[in-house]
């Protein structure tokens, strides 16, 4: 009896050991798509990027991401000076991994043209055509392992931005 119980416990030990060890890694997202809204002062905008993993190294937990995007902001500066930006942007996106959290840093170009609102009719006209800026940001990111999908801080050139997005 003693035989049939030292077994049986050895077993459910084992078992028990086999079910608590999980050899699946999470998956590293090779497509990121997210919505970003920032604000700095009396400007605001959102902006709507992709990102595509361009280098993973497992042994320093470090990504790198190609970053592509579109942006619209609006600025107000006084009764007669407001209107709105809007371009495209560019560039990388680099994270340094502890669990599902994640130091981030992107660097790139925006594009943006800039429009001023005009008089009562509030018609808007091209005043700055293709001007460049950097685009400098740095935050912490959140991404869910299982269902992959992700929420950002980010503190840069466009102010402090909040955003969401899903991992593919």
């Amino acid at each position: 009896m003693r035989k049939i119980n030292k077994t049986l416990f050895f077993l459910v030990a084992f078992v028990i050991n086999l079910m608590s060890q999980t050899t699946d890694e999470p998956r590293t997202p090779k497509l990121v798509l997210n919505i970003e809204a920032s604000s700095w002062v009396l400007l605001g905008g959102v902006s709507f990027n992709s990102e595509v993993l361009v280098l993973h190294s497992k042994k320093y937990n470090f990504l790198v991401y190609a970053r592509a995007g579109y942006f619209k902001g609006y600025y107000f500066n006084d009764l007669f000076d407001s209107g709105y930006r809007n371009g495209l942007q560019g560039g990388f996106t680099f994270l340094q991994k502890i669990g599902n959290h994640y130091f981030e840093s992107n660097l790139g170009l925006y594009q943006l043209d800039k429009y001023r609102s005009c008089g009562v009719s509030n018609e808007h006209k091209l005043v700055d055509e293709n001007k460049i800026y950097p685009l400098i940001r740095f935050g912490y990111r959140y991404q869910h392992p299982n269902d992959n999908w992700m929420i950002t801080i980010k503190l840069g050139f466009m102010g402090l931005g909040v955003g969401a997005g899903f991992a593919f």
